[in-house]
């Protein structure tokens, strides 16, 4: 018999989201249920017994996720879940919505960059080359590639550059520590960010606008370069 588990969606201040995003995965990239919050902030979904990881989102807020074990016929209360400000780096967000001060200049770049399996990008140029290329830029050059294999897809850093995994609390990379050459990035989507130390000693924020499957061979992200 399947289970069923809810809970209330709210801001930093307890105050409820409505219409946040809630996606139900198995392991760490496969979705199984997708349900929007009420106005209330409430939500609520039926399974089959199991584990499972809840992913939350709301345009201007970051993802959380909570691992769930789901036993049969059982009704689970998460209780509040509270998503965090993404930060004024974040795509579409207007800083005085949320009553914060945005990050010190000078940028270097900002774009949306898409980039396919075996390609590169340099983010301090917004630039995204790959293999082949005619006009495209040098490996030298590059601080990140995306890879893909049987096990995920990857973003893999090149020439020194470093990445952070997702999900760290943080609103600009200030406080950020990239120390991973390598990072897995599917079931990854809207509301999830890293943070990554260029080759050329830059900050980069960067933040999924996709869903990111298994089977992707592309990616598109929203990127701001700063000078450390």
């Amino acid at each position: 018999m399947a289970g069923e588990f809810g809970g209330k969606i709210t801001r930093p201040t307890g105050a409820a989201i409505g219409g946040a995003t809630v996606r139900l995965l198995k392991s760490v990239s496969e979705d199984v249920a997708q349900v929007m919050a009420i106005d209330s902030g409430q939500f609520q979904l039926g399974t089959i017994p199991g584990s499972y990881v809840l992913a939350a989102w709301q345009r201007g807020f970051r993802s959380r996720r909570v691992t769930i074990v789901l036993r049969q016929d059982e009704v689970l209360d998460l209780g509040t879940i509270r998503l965090d400000v993404a930060g004024c780096d974040a795509p579409g967000v207007i800083c005085d919505w949320f009553g914060e001060v945005p990050p010190p200049d000078p940028v270097v770049s900002r774009s949306n960059l898409q980039m396919r399996t075996g390609c590169m990008a340099r983010l301090a140029a917004s630039k995204v080359f790959c293999p082949g290329d005619r006009t495209g830029g040098s490996e030298s050059e590059a601080d990140i590639r995306l890879t893909h294999d049987d096990s995920g897809v990857y973003l893999t850093a090149m020439n020194g550059a470093l990445l952070s995994q997702p999900d760290l609390p943080r609103g600009d990379c200030r406080d950020a520590y990239p120390k991973e050459k390598r990072i897995r990035i599917d079931g990854l989507g809207p509301g999830d960010d890293i943070c990554l130390h260029t080759h050329d000693r830059h900050w980069t924020h960067a933040f999924f606008t996709d869903v990111i499957s298994p089977a992707s061979d592309q990616i598109v992200f929203w990127q701001i370069t700063r000078k450390r």
